[in-house]
């Protein structure tokens, strides 16, 4: 079983992932020899971000049916506190009923978590010669080492600093726009999540190598990106709606 499991993270998820990498970096140093693997980073970041944009988008249509289904379990919670046995049952009916949000946030954690395995692999040995033997034959071997050095500053390898602190304000940057995207004011819970979120970032990115902060400040990017847009597509409509009951309100006048 786990030989069925290793087979499946290294040769299925890792490994094109990584010639991907790769490819990009010598697609860049041809057309600039200067290019680094920062660079490569971004663009493998917004290539692979365009490949799961479906799923990305689906995720983010369930984000009310995940809303309604948090407000069933505070009812719950509240209606049956006096008798676990029952709260028990009645929160097995709501996770019952919302299958379908269940299975986006598995899948969603599963991805979060694939990637964080793949890419701490990449940046720890993988681009240093350790999984060359991953490469597929159309994919040589560098003859030199990968230049490692983003923008000639920050090595991707090892942990850095500067770049743990524009990962965790690129995240609390998300979670405003998330906030105001979801068109209600905010609570308590949300305006924790705005400050605990990006603090519990730069903790757990503290000592990882800055290739992983440098993929994940792109995706939170991509990301802000995608929610701009949603953002403006909202309040278009709104404001389209405003001035379409103006008008009718002006004709029947």
């Amino acid at each position: 079983m786990f030989d069925i499991i290793n087979f499946i993270l290294i040769n299925i998820v890792y490994q094109p992932f990584f010639n991907l990498l790769v490819v990009i970096y010598y697609l860049l140093q041809r057309i600039n020899s200067a290019a680094d693997m920062g660079m490569a980073v971004i663009l493998f970041t917004i290539v692979f971000r365009i490949i799961i944009l479906p799923l990305s988008l689906s995720s983010s249509e369930t984000e009310k049916e995940r809303e309604e289904m948090s407000k069933k379990l505070d009812e719950v919670a509240h209606l049956y506190k006096g008798n676990p046995v029952l709260l028990k049952a009645e929160k097995r009916k709501v996770f019952h009923s919302n299958k379908r949000v269940l299975f986006a946030e598995i899948l969603d954690v599963g991805i979060q978590v694939l990637i964080a395995i793949m890419l701490y692999r990449i940046f720890s040995t993988g681009l240093e010669g350790a999984d060359f033997h991953l490469l597929y034959p159309q994919v040589p071997p560098p003859s030199e080492p990968f230049n490692l050095v983003f923008l000639g500053k920050y090595d991707l390898s090892h942990p850095n600093l500067f770049l743990n602190i524009i990962n965790s304000l690129v995240i609390f940057l998300a979670e405003a726009l998330n906030i105001a995207k979801s068109g209600r004011p905010a609570n308590r819970e949300d305006k924790m999540a705005l400050f605990v979120f990006p603090t519990v970032a730069f903790i757990f990115f503290a000592y990882m190598p800055a290739g992983k902060k440098l993929f994940v400040i792109t995706t939170i990017c991509f990301s802000i990106g995608i929610m701009v847009v949603q953002l403006g597509l909202f309040w278009y409509h709104k404001l389209k709606d405003k001035m379409n009951a103006a008008f009718y309100s002006r004709v029947k006048q």
